[in-house]
């Protein structure tokens, strides 16, 4: 799982794509097509079984004014291809406000790749 992945999602808004950076101490971050009304996002992972993986992240949500008016905490469930250079998997998200409170929950497809050095 460490390293750099682009990801495509398919949720309920149409199809979306995000950057997931898994680093080796089992924490990792996320950005997306969402900014500016969703921050990057910050996380945690780890493994479940040879090819199976759980990451949780939290990104904080603003309105079209930029104000902050809560976060989203997904859940990600990844498991690796044949090549482990592809994952296929699911993200879960809860939607809340500044007092906590869940506004609303999806859930969307996950399908990633791997980033690599591309030679010139």
């Amino acid at each position: 799982m460490i390293g750099a992945w682009l990801v495509t999602s398919e949720r309920g808004r149409g199809v979306g794509k995000n950057m997931l950076t898994f680093s080796s101490d089992r924490t990792f971050f996320r950005s997306g097509d969402t900014h500016p009304t969703l921050s990057g996002g910050h996380g945690a992972w780890k493994q479940l079984a040879p090819r199976d993986f759980e990451a949780t992240y939290i990104a904080f949500r603003f309105d079209e004014d930029r104000k902050w008016v809560g976060s989203t905490k997904t859940t990600l469930r990844i498991k690796l291809g044949e090549s482990a250079d592809e994952f296929i998997g699911t993200a879960k998200s809860i939607t809340r406000d500044l007092d906590d409170k869940t506004l609303r929950s999806g859930e969307s497809n996950l399908q990633g790749r791997r980033i690599k050095v591309e030679s010139q």
